[in-house]
């Protein structure tokens, strides 16, 4: 028994009744004397219009009861905890990047004049890319940056990964995240690991042993790696233990003069 939810039943309840007797004190106020003596004669001549379209909602109805019914017997309820949720919230996240952020935003990233030279190919093996700086420095504007370049080469978007884990929809972080997210981007896109992707990880430095899991992806994976990190939580030494040489660190700073009159 939960005091909070029987509290907000009430609520709603009494929220309901409210609104119900607003209404019907609207309706009462605008019919005359008459109407409301011969109310009973009114109702008793009030009938369905179409009997036959309500049947058929009603049995659709049962119908949708019915196979929710069965599905929750057959799979029980998905708590947030649970992978099943945690993979759904993760692929509606991919895939709301290249469908709907990238999209609207693509006009506002200005370009930086940070490079990080020629964006490798897929292999197993390579070296990862690492920005850091400090917070509102713009390193998630420029792996955008780096995204939209490598779209703009004719590379399938399909074989883009991309996903901010400082996203509160992922919290508290699983043990294995960083391994869920590989394997629902590769569900999605089963291509991409035959062709190769391109991993571009944002504010990875809460992730619990994040190093570990991108060190095996190297070694493991076809794919170029991008990542990023606050440089309160990720210094430039970190990366480099880290990834044990493995990687090449790039550091951004706030706007020069140049780029400020270029915004």
């Amino acid at each position: 028994f939960s005091p909070d939810a029987f509290c907000v039943t009430l609520a709603c309840f009494a929220a309901i009744y409210v609104v119900v007797a607003l209404f019907n004190t609207v309706s009462v106020s605008r019919c005359k004397l008459i109407d409301l003596i011969r109310a009973d004669v009114k109702n008793e001549r009030a009938g369905v219009r179409n009997p036959w379209v309500c049947l058929v909602v009603f049995i659709a109805s049962i119908a949708v009861l019915a196979y929710a019914y069965e599905q929750l017997i057959e799979n029980g309820l998905v708590m947030l905890d649970q992978p099943e949720f945690i993979r759904a919230t993760i692929a509606m996240l991919l895939e709301d990047f290249h469908q709907s952020i990238l999209p609207s935003l693509a006009d506002e990233v200005i370009r930086r004049d940070l490079s990080l030279g020629k964006p490798p190919r897929p292999k197993v093996g390579n070296t990862a890319k690492v920005i850091v700086g400090m917070r509102r420095s713009g390193k998630t504007f420029r792996l955008y940056q780096e995204i939209l370049d490598l779209r703009a080469d004719g590379v399938d978007p399909g074989r883009i990964c991309y996903l901010n884990f400082d996203d509160d929809r992922l919290r508290p972080y699983d043990e294995n995240l960083i391994d869920q997210v590989l394997e629902t981007f590769y569900e999605l896109h089963p291509e991409a690991r035959s062709q190769g992707a391109y991993l571009f990880f944002d504010e990875m430095q809460d992730v619990p042993d994040w190093g570990v899991a991108m060190r095996r992806i190297l070694d493991t994976e076809k794919v170029a790696l991008f990542l990023t990190g606050s440089s309160s939580r990720l210094l430039s030494e970190d990366v480099a233990t880290e990834f044990r040489g493995r990687s090449l660190s790039y550091e951004l700073l706030p706007y020069s003069f140049r780029e400020f009159l270029r915004a």
